[in-house]
């Protein structure tokens, strides 16, 4: 600590300025050999080579090409919208056409069945399935019809007897 206390403020300001001599020699040498940043700056570019009507003629020009490829635009955009709305039209007839004849094949299917069996005796009618009962008398032979009308594959589970006395599962003779 000695030492330290025999440093002078002189001593210290020499010291730093030592130190910091070789740094702003170096600044002081760029400064003076750089050339000056110079903006190479050619005027005669943007100077119109045509006149102002000739410009304006060319500008005209091109809007009036504007003009006629929008015209084209708006008349192809035209039948486009057109052609669209018949489309339209046609699908809306063949929608109405399929809806009416949707049901067509069921009722070719039921006429027939009663014009075999005549009228259920018994009608149940749920969410998931149809079931109408028919007497059958030809002849000698007493007995019933059943025709079932699934309206949900969820319907073909029924619960049927099965061995032991629990009921189990219905699977479809053809199928898995």
């Amino acid at each position: 600590m000695s030492k330290l206390s025999q440093v002078r403020p002189k001593q210290v300001n020499r010291l730093f300025m030592l130190v910091i001599a070789p740094f702003v020699g170096i600044l002081l040498c760029m400064w003076l050999l750089a050339a000056p940043p110079r903006i190479a700056h050619d005027a005669s570019e943007y100077i119109p080579t045509n006149s102002i009507s000739e410009q304006s003629a060319l500008i005209k020009d091109d809007l009036d090409q504007a003009a006629v490829s929008a015209k084209q635009t708006i008349s192809s955009i035209e039948k486009t919208a057109k052609l669209y709305q018949q489309t339209t039209a046609s699908v809306g007839v063949i929608l109405q056409s399929a809806q009416s004849q949707v049901s067509r094949p069921e009722q070719i299917y039921n006429r027939r069945i009663t014009a075999k069996l005549g009228r259920p005796i018994e009608t149940v009618n749920s969410d998931l399935i149809r079931i109408e009962l028919y007497k059958i008398n030809p002849g000698t032979y007493h007995g019933y019809a059943m025709k079932i009308k699934l309206k949900d594959p969820s319907a073909m589970m029924m619960s049927l007897g099965a061995e032991g006395g629990r009921p189990g599962p219905w699977k479809p003779p053809c199928g898995p």
